[in-house]
């Protein structure tokens, strides 16, 4: 601004000296006045470079002002910024301390863990031992066995030749005494061979019970856990993806009850594709009916006309799919299926309020033992219990079989509560007219015999056959279902009874086999 001032000075004291000079000599006014309008040009120029000044002068102040209110929030946000940078350093001290403790709490977990491997692992040797030995006192066993039944063939030879010769009693009772004397051996022999065994098998059971607390009298280890062994685990009878709704579960108080405890029921709609919830051959099928027992007011008691399949999975277990629609089947019989493989449609046929499937799990005894069915969709819902109410997706993929199942063979242990043990494989769901079964075992009791019943469909009646037992108590025959004898079904029954021939009736815990 200083300089502008002097200009306009200058511009004033120039003014007034032309002035006085023109005062003085007008014969120079022209090259004055000419001088006058150039200064006056620059000074115009000069107004208008000061105008320009001042609009930037203001546009610089406007800029100015927006900085510093810029600088100003900045300075606020970076306050918030320190104050966060605390808080989270204070955080990230605590996380650190958090970790040190659980590295500490890590170490010490991996070093029980590394103990425990180990453990488990000196566990595992020791039972190999155990077991290697187990075979080798077995192997004892049988060589004591028939070291036994040779003796005693011995000691029926001795008898023959009393009744059959007149040689003195002195010479037999010299014989007699030799082979008593070989018999005292085996048994002793027997006596500490099987006190061995006692031990190891013992020893087996501490070794598994510190491997797997699981109570074996009652659960058996399924998938690394223990169930019980009355349960049996499957995936839902509908397509993967189906919502399917529970209805009717264990101990429902409509038709849940006694042989059925632990059915489940699904309520769908008509027509929906039921399929099979484990592996297994198909036993029976019914799929010509298109009566509804309420509807026609037939008591539950003679309602025969729902329409089912019937698998054998196998394992003395059988599945049964109940009320299906008519004609709805797309399995044969003795055809083997994966889970997840259709076997029919939702109906409802028999004794049915509404559509609906009722499965039921059974075991082959009388007229069936329910079976609790545990479902894998379920196990981390309720355990693999199902119960009235829930909605579940099934996960039931069809699954192809590698190769044809067999039916169901009696367990070995099945007839133990009778005192007989099996040592052979005899049909225990379904058997061929005519054909002979190898049937091997022994009696729990010396100087006892073995009872076969047989029930006979075509009489209605039972046939008890008695087998002499050896003096081990082991028994060998052949059973067979003559076509003379038999329909479409019979029953076996297996039982100890005394030499006077006397059985025990237990018709009532028989198994059902189908006649082919």
């Amino acid at each position: 601004m200083k300089g502008i001032h002097s200009i306009v000075f200058a511009v004033l004291i120039v003014t007034g000296s032309l002035a006085g000079c023109l005062g003085s000599e007008e014969e120079d006014n022209s090259e004055y006045e000419t001088q006058i309008a150039d200064l006056e040009k620059q000074l115009d120029e000069k107004n208008s470079t000061i105008e320009s000044f001042q609009t930037q002068m203001s546009s610089y102040e406007a800029t100015i002002d927006g900085l510093e209110d810029a600088i100003s929030d900045a300075a606020d946000y970076i306050s918030n910024l320190e104050e966060g940078l605390i808080q989270e350093e204070a955080y990230r001290n605590s996380l650190l301390l958090m970790l040190e403790d659980s590295n500490n709490s890590n170490a010490e977990l991996q070093a029980l863990l590394e103990n425990s491997n180990n453990t488990i692992l000196n566990l595992q040797n020791s039972l190999a031992e155990n077991q290697s030995l187990l075979s080798q006192a077995s192997s004892i066993i049988a060589d004591l066995v028939s070291g036994w039944d040779s003796t005693n063939v011995t000691l029926d030879s001795y008898l023959l030749e009393w009744g059959s010769t007149n040689s003195t009693l002195d010479s037999y009772l010299s014989g007699w005494n030799s082979t008593n004397s070989t018999i005292d051996s085996y048994l002793a022999g027997w006596g500490s061979t099987n006190s061995t065994v006692s031990d190891l098998l013992q020893q087996i059971i501490e070794l598994e019970a510190s491997l797997v607390d699981c109570d074996t009298a009652s659960t058996v280890l399924h998938d690394g856990e223990c169930v019980s062994r009355n349960s049996i685990w499957g995936m839902i009878p509908f397509e993967n993806g189906a919502n399917v709704s529970i209805g009717q579960s264990y101990r429902g108080g409509f038709t849940h009850q006694d042989d059925s405890m632990y059915s489940v029921d699904f309520f769908m709609s008509e027509g929906t594709p039921v399929v099979a919830y484990k592996a297994g051959k198909i036993r029976s099928i019914k799929e010509d009916s298109n009566i509804n027992c309420i509807d026609e007011g037939i008591s539950i008691e003679n309602c025969t006309h729902g329409n089912y399949v019937v698998i054998d999975h196998g394992d003395f277990s059988f599945s049964y799919y109940l009320h299906l629609q008519q004609y709805s089947v797309d399995v044969e019989v003795g055809q083997s299926v994966g889970a997840g493989h259709q076997i029919g449609k939702i109906g409802n046929t028999g004794y049915s309020t509404e559509a609906h499937l009722h499965l039921e799990i059974s075991n082959g005894f009388g007229n069936g033992d329910s079976i609790m069915i545990l479902f894998e969709e379920l196990r981390n819902i309720s355990d693999g219990i199902p119960f009235a109410g829930l909605n579940v997706i099934s996960q039931n993929t069809n699954t192809t079989l590698t190769s044809s199942i067999d039916y169901s063979s009696c367990p070995h242990d099945l007839f133990y509560f009778r005192g007989v043990v099996l040592t052979s494989d005899i049909p225990c769901s379904v058997a061929e007219l005519d054909q002979a079964y190898l049937l091997t075992g022994k009696v729990l009791m010396e100087n006892h015999y073995l009872s076969i019943g047989i029930y006979e469909s075509s009489s209605q009646s039972w046939n008890y056959t008695l087998v002499q037992t050896n003096s081990t108590g082991h028994f060998s025959t052949n059973i067979h279902w003559y076509s003379n004898d038999h329909s479409n079904y019979s029953y076996i029954m297996l039982s100890i009874v005394d030499p006077s021939g006397q059985y025990y009736d237990g018709w009532w815990t028989s198994v059902w086999i189908k006649i082919n």
